[in-house]
Parts: structure tokens; sequence; C-alpha cells
């Protein structure tokens, strides 16, 4: 089945040549020998542009707000930080951090789940306690609105997300968040984002279809 993977944007511009030489002679005879079944495949690059997602993101506010709708799943709030108070505090307190307070959550609706197991603790945690992570999943929808003052910022954070998927909380660092210590990173694919889809203003309830609890 044919993948298509593109350049990760956080290689930096003068390093790409270099980045780019090297996977050319790693990936030159193709992947052989991949997981338990020592799957094999072969090796297409390509200097032509990323293939476009289904849906086109938009990274200016729309109606003075950014739907953030995750496209993958991402590790945002802290298990443990369930024991201090609701959901919703939980998810504000990640999304100020991650976007320096330009970011106010208006609303959100999302789902959760915990990664864990034999095999994830002994490949990432065996030096540590047994802790499952806690994604939330792909299909979760956050709205925002700029703080005040800080529309421009605020901005800038989205842009960033949309290039290079959400960066990790501050927590993670606490267990190790490299390859070796957490397998849900951005340059796994995890934390991808779209912004500001259609759907969002083309399927939204009509004024007296829908009452707030």
């Amino acid at each position: 089945m044919p993948t298509t993977w593109s350049c990760p944007a956080a290689v930096p511009s003068t390093d790409r040549a270099k980045v780019e030489a090297q996977l050319r002679d790693l990936l030159g005879r193709g992947l052989r020998g991949m997981g338990k079944t020592k799957a094999a495949a072969d090796v297409q690059l390509s200097s032509g542009p990323a293939a476009r997602g289904l849906h086109q993101s938009r990274p200016e506010p729309r109606d003075a707000v950014w739907v953030v709708t995750l496209q993958t799943p991402a590790l945002l709030c802290e298990p443990e930080g369930f024991n201090d108070g609701p959901l919703c505090e939980g998810y504000q307190r990640v999304w100020s951090q991650l976007s320096a307070d330009s970011l106010q959550m208006k609303r959100f609706y999302a789902q959760q789940y915990l990664a864990g197991g034999r095999y994830l603790y002994r490949r990432f945690q065996s030096h540590s306690d047994y802790r499952p992570w806690l994604l939330t999943d792909a299909g979760s929808v956050f709205v925002f609105e700029a703080a005040r003052g800080r529309e421009s910022y605020a901005q800038e954070r989205i842009a960033e997300w949309l290039a290079h998927g959400l960066p990790l909380p501050g927590w993670v660092a606490r267990d190790g968040s490299d390859w070796n210590t957490c397998p849900f990173l951005p340059e796994n694919g995890f934390g991808e984002i779209a912004v500001n889809l259609d759907v969002h203003w083309d399927r939204r309830p009509k004024e007296g279809e829908y009452h707030v609890v």
C-alpha cells in the first residue's frame, strides 16, 4: 500500500540539504526487516510538494475564534491532574501553557483514552513506575479566542502548530520526552491539527435548533 511522508518542517532550512543526503543514503536500498513480521518497503524520495490533506486549514481567526481539531491523538492533560479539578480546568491549564497565555479556551468537545500495557512499559518506562499515558483522541475539538492584546502572537502559535504539530506539555519532560522514553512525539505524527474547517460553520445548529443545558 503506497504511503507518503513529507520532510518535517522543523528541519532548519540550512540543514535540509544535509538531511536529504543522509536520507537518500539511508533509504537508497529500501527498508528491510521492519517490525515483528520483518516487513520490507521500497522507498522513493521526491522533491515535489507534500500531499494535501483532505481538509483545508485556515490559520487566521474566523468570527474571532480558532476551532482546532485534532487529526491524530495528542498528549495534553496529565492523568494525575484529573484529581485536582474538572476536566475543563485541566485542558485550560495545558492550552494556556502551550500558547504562552495567548489563547483562551472557550469550549471543547473531547474524548480521552489510556495507552499502556506490557510492551509500552518495558520499552519506554522500565526505569520508573508504571504510568499509562492519557491521550486526547483524534477528532476532539477545541474553540479558542485570543487573549486581549495578543491576537498576533496567538495566530503565530496556531500557524506553528499547523506546521510542526502540537508541542509536548511541560509535564511530559518529567518522565522524559525523547524517542527513548515517550512514543507519542510530534515527530511520530502525534498532535497533528486542522484549524477552522468549513464543516464547523456549515453544519453549526441554527438559532432555535438546540438549547443550552
